[in-house]
């Protein structure tokens, strides 16, 4: 179980760069690398979080998100996008999206957001963030594990073969 993001973003250099970022956190990441068919994604693909760019071919960022929201998707979605006017801001949250990064943007704070919006779903914590098997519990946002209240130490690959 891993959190399912969409990156929706026309610059494929980015969008890639993002989606290596995101593998390494270990999210599931999908790419699409216009407005027609990141929609269509988002739509069939049942992601807990879309981070959506404004300005694309074939459909623009905020039309996409009203799209989802018409369809009622729980979705929760970030414009990333150089549009940072106050305007902008402000309209793409109105088309529903629940948070707004401009570019340039630092990973640590894209990553900080999405933990963000993973706490405030409506899903609860323990079926989004945490493994269980017994008294072993993995928190997949913050990656560690402990076996009842005893915290463990893991390196990268035993934490792996366990989330397998």
């Amino acid at each position: 179980m891993s959190i399912k993001v969409l990156i929706i973003e026309d610059d494929a250099k980015l969008a890639h760069l993002i989606e290596g970022v995101l593998r390494e956190e270990r999210f599931t990441v999908d790419v699409a690398l216009d407005g027609e068919s990141g929609l269509a994604m988002g739509l069939d693909g049942g992601y807990d979080v879309a981070i959506v760019d404004w300005m694309l071919p074939r459909r623009d960022g905020p039309s996409i998100v009203r799209a989802m929201r018409s369809a009622g998707l729980p979705t929760a979605v970030i414009m990333l996008t150089a549009r940072g006017q106050v305007e902008d801001r402000v309209l793409g949250l109105n088309s529903g999206a629940d948070d707004y990064l401009g570019k340039p943007f630092a990973f640590e704070e894209l990553l900080a957001r999405l933990r963000a919006l993973g706490r405030r779903s409506t899903t609860p914590t323990s079926e989004r963030w945490e493994l269980r098997s017994g008294d072993l519990v993995m928190d997949l946002g913050t990656h560690t594990a402990r076996r009842g209240n005893v915290p463990l130490e893991l390196t990268t690959t035993e934490w792996n073969l366990l989330e397998c």
